[in-house]
């Protein structure tokens, strides 16, 4: 059985990582992942488990106390989700009186499709002119904000505060000693709380029992400012820490709100809102103007254009009629259609991709830094030696009191300060010459990461390609400005993106414009000057029965004709960055496999790896595609890295090892989820963050080398010095 679980209260990485090692060691577990970003814990049970899963819950509930006390876990019961969405959208449901729908629509056949499609039994659908405006809106997820006056940021202010104000000001001994121990017990309190928490539970020799136990030591030998210091660095960390996990899990929302809230179901006579969860294939539905297709639907009457780029990353709209495909989440741009239901909700395509999302993450490799790894053995090592030290120093003639304050002194000499301070000033340092050149990095196990990258992927639009529509040719058969007036002033009654490229930046005339008509999925009729002006596809030109010139290039073609005389083309499409080239080059000399992976179709995708020197594509890619593709890439490097800037992007930049997200034209959700910002958008910036990651390691370990070296012959020094009389 496969259940999981929401974790209310956890505000700790490595307590979640102690909770999710504690809950794998239960022996009616399977497999569990807790992931923190959103507190989410995927649980696999034994075979043999006899437990259901509120049984489950309540044993899971009751480890978590004695681990974690005041953390709830909570079933993500999906029925309970579906339960209040539908007491939500019972106040959305409305009747059409006016109208007598057959009960037969809820169910109809593939062949009464294919048959009847716009015979007696569509007819009797509502009018679709009645459903121009969008009567829902969809819930936007409010952006997180730095809550500065939280009770963590205001601890460590006054902690600040007084630590300043001790440093500082010209008093004695006990009035510094006092505002010293009042700063670290403003801020180091929860900590050492923590500690002695840990050792009655017997899992005390972590890294807040060091801090604890070397920061008190530094009081009672007067180095006082050593004492609040650590404790205000680590608090400090902490915020920050938190911040970032906060942005990422309110990130998933923008992934969340790809599926739609609500369907417009036909039901008999009547046309109900329902949740998506609810629809059965086959069943008819109505989507509206800005609206969102609920699951995977067929068109069945009615023609739009839909905004798929959330999904395939295609920043075309496509156009859809009768026997059209749809994704689930694509968004209605144009007219209100009628579609059938092909597939239940839990297959859809959104449903594909949320899974992913979420489930994706628990899958992506958990980096440890050096400090974590080496924390693991360096603190029960140092308090053992301390141990000894306070033990031997009698037997050679010291006090208790002497033992005592040669064992903090070693003990304030061991905490590893300098490997606290200096490992991660190096990599800050690494993290703000990559921010220099444009790439927010996110953490430095980040920048170790880079390191190990063997290929890289690829997205098209947005990432090699500018994601704009420009005209890229222009060929007049006769006149090319009286062609190119034509077709501005037939595009300009048209609200597509490729009709408003076109137009821009261009004066328009109306009085010029006598009649004029859009014929979805062709073209424009316009009557300017009192010339039929067509502008439009092939379909268009074959309509008119004129004689033109088919064209086989990359983008999309509008041809033009006057009076039915053909006049020329002009080719709209997305442009290829400039340094794109240069950018594939660069990682080539690195010996990184580059790929590119896309939505896009055949023809483009071909053109655009052609032109920037990449040799290994794969197009037509919907998300849960590409993560499959991603995954054979991973079997074959191991270490892959992505570069994408959709929300269609976020499910690969959430597994790969290393995801760079272009910054400027970037969707929230995939700038969250990955790892690597790049704000210039210049693909040039991902071999810089190699460059960057280099040098950041290779200074990291003369670093790390040099400050052991250094302690561990103070250390050494420290019991002689005793011997000696010192």
């Amino acid at each position: 059985m496969k259940v999981n679980f929401k974790l209310i209260g956890v505000d700790c990485a490595v307590c979640a990582s102690k909770l999710e090692t504690a809950i794998n060691k239960l022996p009616f577990i399977k497999s569990a992942t807790l992931n923190f970003v959103d507190l989410k814990l995927y649980v696999e049970t034994a075979p043999d488990c006899s437990f259901s899963e509120q049984q489950l819950e309540e044993e899971l509930q009751e480890l978590t106390s004695k681990v974690l006390p005041n953390v709830v876990v909570k079933s993500l019961n999906k029925q309970n989700y579906l339960d209040k969405l539908k007491s939500k959208s019972k106040n959305n449901n409305f009747k059409n009186s006016n109208v007598s729908l057959p009960s037969s629509h809820n169910h109809i056949s593939e062949e009464e499709i294919n048959q009847a499609l716009i015979e007696k039994e569509l007819n009797n659908l509502p009018n679709l002119t009645d459903f121009n405006k969008t009567e829902h809106a969809e819930n936007k997820q409010n952006k997180y904000k730095i809550n500065w006056f939280s009770f963590s940021f205001i601890k460590v202010y006054l902690s600040i505060i007084l630590f300043v104000l001790a440093l500082t000001l010209p008093i004695g001994f006990w009035w510094k000693f006092s505002i010293y121990l009042i700063s670290y017990v403003v801020v180091g309190y929860d900590v050492v709380l923590s500690a002695i928490t840990n050792i009655f539970k017997g899992k005390f020799l972590d890294e807040k029992f060091l801090m604890s136990l070397a920061s008190i030591a530094a009081f009672c030998i007067k180095e006082m400012p050593e004492a609040v210091a650590v404790m205000l660095l680590y608090q400090i960390g902490e915020l920050f820490q938190n911040h970032a996990v906060q942005k990422s899990r309110n990130a998933i929302g923008e992934i969340v709100n790809l599926k739609s809230e609500f369907a417009n179901k036909v039901s008999g006579s009547e046309i109900m809102t329902v949740t998506p969860e609810e629809l059965c294939v086959n069943d008819i539905v109505l989507i509206k103007v800005g609206e969102k297709a609920p699951t995977d639907v067929k068109l069945i009457k009615g023609e739009t254009n839909f905004n798929t780029s959330m999904i395939t990353g295609e920043s075309m709209p496509f156009f859809a009629s009768a026997g059209s495909q749809v994704y689930s989440g694509s968004i209605n741009l144009t007219e209100p259609v009628y579609a059938k239901v092909v597939s239940d909700y839990s297959n859809s395509t959104v449903a594909k991709i949320l899974d992913l999302v979420e489930n994706n993450t628990q899958n992506k490799s958990k980096a440890e830094t050096f400090i974590t790894k080496f924390a693991k053995y360096y603190t029960p090592i140092v308090v053992f030696i301390a141990v000894i030290l306070f033990a031997l120093f009698p037997l050679y003639g010291g006090g208790i009191i002497e033992a005592i304050h040669k064992s903090a002194v070693f003990l304030v000499i061991s905490c590893p300060c300098a490997l606290v301070i200096s490992i991660p000033l190096t990599y800050f340092c690494g993290l703000g010459v990559s921010a220099k050149n444009g790439l927010l990095i996110k953490g430095a196990n980040v920048l170790d990461s880079i390191n190990s990258l063997k290929a890289i992927c690829f997205d098209k639009t947005g990432t090699i390609t500018m994601g704009q529509f420009k005209i890229t040719e222009i060929f007049a058969e006769k006149n090319e400005k009286a062609m190119l007036k034509y077709l501005v002033y037939a595009e300009s009654i048209s609200n597509h993106p490729i009709a408003k490229c076109i137009v821009a930046n261009n004066k328009i005339n109306a009085k010029l414009i006598t009649n004029s008509k859009e014929i979805m999925g062709k073209g424009i009729v316009a009557e300017i000057e009192g010339n039929e002006i067509l502008c439009g596809n092939e379909k268009l030109m074959q309509d008119y029965s004129v004689q033109f010139n088919a064209q086989n290039v990359a983008g999309t073609i509008i041809y033009v004709a006057k009076n039915n005389e053909y006049l020329g083309y002009v080719v709209v499409s997305d442009v290829i960055k400039e340094t794109s080239k240069q950018a594939i080059s660069n990682l080539k000399a690195y010996n990184i496999q580059t790929v590119m992976l896309t939505g896009d179709n055949k023809t483009t995708a071909e053109y655009v790896a052609f032109e920037v020197g990449l040799t290994d594509f794969k197009y037509s890619l919907l998300p849960q595609n590409k993560v499959t593709e991603f995954d054979d890439l991973v079997n074959k490097h191991k270490y892959v890295g992505y570069v994408g800037d959709g929300v269609n992007d976020a499910p690969v930049l959430n597994k790969a090892h290393v995801g760079y997200a272009m910054g400027l034209n970037g969707s929230d959700s995939a700038i969250e989820f990955a790892d690597v910002v790049v704000m210039t958008d210049d693909l040039n910036s991902v071999v810089d963050s190699i460059k960057i990651a280099k040098t950041t390691r290779r200074i990291a370990m003369q670093n790390i080398i040099f400050c052991l070296v250094i302690k561990l012959a103070i250390m050494v020094i420290c019991p002689v010095s005793v011997d000696n009389g010192y």
